[in-house]
């Protein structure tokens, strides 16, 4: 299916639909003919829809177009309508999307009259049905309805994740959300943790913190950047004043918070020291060892912790502090201290939290991939992710990509100067980056020489 294919099957569902619905409908192209993983797709495309929504109830994309390669979404039906500020954020997400998207559009700079500096501005691709784009704007009042589903796995489940959740700039907001008051659960003795000697994700001591949420666990991992007696959770395993100055405190860099969202997936964030919204793991607390080395929300976390032994979204963990407390004892004249350790270190109480919320976020995955376990799901989405962002673009792969044979490739390229263009005619791979580069040009050509041959 090529883009400007993509478009007039877009317009066609669109014209089928109620009025009152086309300004909420958005479409994602698929990019395989396989029936097999476009159904694997378009299961992973749900689960991180539903990943991101602000709504309890699961909505289900649907597939259109003869060959299904065509995904309709109701992007309304992620927002929270109590807070209708949601609907404007998922909006405004898949505007931003759609002004830097490579396939369907092309960004160029313009020189107004009585201007002195150009802008850069982003147009329907000359390559697309120009007419067709021009009635599914005017349907859908969205100047870009149709993206390329793995453009927008890459994009949503990497770096814009953060808009797309709706994951607040400060750690007390993220908390909110969930209905969680940290200081007063502490009160109430309602929170357990667990301390590591040596955490199997950053490869150095962890406190991990369970609290209870409105909607299930909202579970919170405290690391360090290195090790230190201050930076060692069980050398502090409560933060105290102590009198005449002294204090004892965990000095922590970086926290990870994984909570149950109203429809039961998970919400990943990424925090530092002082509750700012941080965009990576530092890679001084820890490293992605199954992708780029950096760890980001959403799916590298989700991919981490699925995997090397996790299940349904929470690694396991031994709590080295209940261990500690059991041989030796609380050994503290302070009885606040050596009541709130005897509270807080509660292994059997984590061990049941654990096995609700996996079997709570297992049951929302299924519900919203059609019957998928949360490690199927999880290695959807992340073949999509990596298909696109990781794998090189082969002759075979841009002419297929172009919508053309790859023999016709060679032609469509030869009086280009662009030497990504032009190392692909000679037969060598691209990255995805350089081939995004060069796409609306490539494109251009092809479109070209389809018309010159009709």
């Amino acid at each position: 299916m090529t883009p400007a294919e993509a478009v007039r099957a877009a317009v066609a569902d669109i014209e089928s639909l109620p009025a009152a619905v086309r300004g909420q409908t958005r479409y994602l192209q698929l990019t395989t003919a396989d029936e097999a993983q476009c159904v694997r797709q378009a299961k992973a495309i749900s689960f991180l829809l539903n990943s991101i929504s602000r709504a309890r109830p699961l909505a289900l994309p649907v597939r259109v177009e003869d060959g299904g390669r065509l995904v309709r979404v109701d992007l309304a039906s992620y927002a929270d309508f109590k807070k209708p500020g949601t609907y404007q954020e998922l909006f405004g997400a898949w505007e931003k999307l759609a002004e830097t998207d490579p396939y369907f559009h092309l960004r160029t700079q313009v020189l107004a009259a009585g201007e002195r500096t150009p802008r850069t501005v982003t147009t329907d691709g000359g390559w697309v049905d120009v007419a067709a784009a021009a009635r599914l704007k005017q349907m859908s009042t969205s100047f870009g309805a149709v993206l390329r589903a793995d453009y927008f796995v890459s994009r949503v489940a990497g770096g814009a994740y953060y808009g797309w959740a709706g994951v607040p700039a400060k750690e007390e907001d993220y908390f909110k959300q969930f209905g969680v008051d940290a200081v007063a659960l502490g009160s109430l003795a309602a929170d357990s943790a667990a301390n590591l000697l040596r955490s199997g994700v950053t490869r150095k001591p962890r406190r991990i913190i369970q609290r209870p949420g409105a909607f299930g666990g909202v579970w919170q991992s405290k690391d360090v950047d290195a090790e230190s007696p201050d930076r060692d959770p069980l050398r502090n395993p409560v933060d105290i004043d102590l009198g005449k100055g002294a204090t004892q405190k965990f000095n922590f860099q970086a926290s990870e918070i994984f909570a149950l969202g109203a429809n039961r997936l998970w919400r990943v964030a990424v925090f530092d020291a002082a509750g700012n919204r941080t965009d990576v793991v530092p890679d001084k607390v820890a490293k992605d060892y199954t992708g780029d080395g950096i760890i980001r929300p959403m799916l590298t976390c989700l991919r981490c912790h699925e995997r090397n032994g996790g299940t349904a979204g929470l690694q396991p963990f031994h709590d080295d502090q209940t261990d500690l407390i059991a041989s030796a004892g609380i050994k503290s004249y302070l009885p606040e201290v050596a009541q709130r350790l005897a509270e807080l270190y509660d292994n059997p109480a984590l061990g049941r939290a654990m096995t609700r919320d996996r079997e709570d976020f297992a049951a929302a995955v299924a519900g919203a991939t059609g019957g998928m376990t949360p490690a199927q799901a999880v290695d959807a989405l992340s073949s999509m992710f990596a298909g696109y962002a990781d794998e090189q673009v082969t002759p075979e792969r841009a002419a297929g990509e172009l919508g053309i044979a790859p023999a016709q490739l060679t032609t469509v390229l030869a009086h280009s100067t662009d030497p990504i263009a032009l190392a692909l005619a000679t037969g060598k791979a691209v990255n995805r980056a350089a081939w995004e580069s060069c796409f609306a040009e490539i494109a251009l050509r092809a479109a070209k020489a389809a018309n010159d041959e009709r």
